[in-house]
């Protein structure tokens, strides 16, 4: 059910690593839809976080994710 509802964002995944900010224009989604899908595919072992940095605020962190 989490992989049928989430299908965009482990499709893009397919194709690469990408990070999560940039996620949200990749695949036409909020980046409150992207934060919670990327929560469920992690939780459920479908992708992994494998690296991220600091915005330039110094604030956000993204998050750098592949399958």
């Amino acid at each position: 059910m989490v992989l049928h509802k989430r299908l965009s964002i482990f499709k893009r995944l397919i194709d690469g690593p990408a990070y999560q900010n940039y996620l949200a224009d990749e695949v036409d989604a909020s980046q409150s839809t992207i934060y919670r899908g990327l929560k469920q595919l992690e939780d459920h072992n479908l992708v992994k976080k494998t690296g991220w940095y600091v915005c330039a605020d110094n604030v956000r962190q993204n998050n750098l994710y592949t399958v």
